[in-house]
């Protein structure tokens, strides 16, 4: 990337670039930008989220982590701290960082619910947030198609019931294709 971008010019093409589903330019972007003076944590918090997104899950802890040093009260930023320990199965740790997260605690349930192979409990907190949720209304169609994702595996539940079959109840590695989208959502609408 051109190091002659300012922080400002870095954010706007990091931003346009998730519009784009660019990770890959998102990325380079963030990498590039690092050495550069950030007024806000905003850069950061977009690095974070795409590390996350990219499966790169200890590299999203470490800048989640530097981005709450300097603005501890982020809700959003404990929330995705948390989501990034729960995808790397570091269940209680995540539980750590959201247990005073309240704006997003029937997520959190949701989330913990999965983990706990109770989807029918996790699908209905996810809709409770939905219901609930002014404050990030751009998280709302992901968590919708993780409800549909819950709901559907709910059904085949159902269905090899009938049938006799002995499914295993969903767990959290089965939602990898939907359950890290949210995390980027956010910077779709709001930069």
């Amino acid at each position: 990337m051109n190091s002659l971008l300012n922080y400002n010019e870095s954010l706007a093409l990091v931003v346009h670039s998730i519009k784009s589903n660019d990770l890959y330019t998102a990325l380079n972007i963030c990498k590039s930008a690092e050495l550069l003076e950030h007024p806000d944590q905003r850069l950061k918090f977009m690095h974070a989220a795409i590390l996350n997104q990219l499966g790169l899950y200890d590299d999203a802890i470490r800048i989640y982590k530097i981005v709450l040093e300097s603005d501890a009260e982020n809700e959003l930023a404990v929330f995705q701290l948390g989501s990034a320990y729960l995808f790397s199965e570091r269940i209680d740790e995540a539980k750590l960082v959201w247990k005073d997260n309240a704006y997003f605690e029937d997520a959190i349930k949701g989330f913990i619910h999965l983990t706990d192979e109770e989807p029918v409990e996790a699908k209905s907190c996810f809709e409770l947030f939905i219901e609930k949720n002014n404050k990030y209304p751009e998280l709302n169609p992901d968590l919708i198609a993780l409800c549909q994702s819950v709901e559907n595996k709910i059904n085949a539940i159902s269905d090899d019931k009938l049938i006799g079959n002995n499914t295993e109840v969903q767990s959290k590695n089965d939602l990898d294709d939907s359950k890290v989208d949210a995390l980027l959502s956010v910077y779709k609408s709001n930069y």
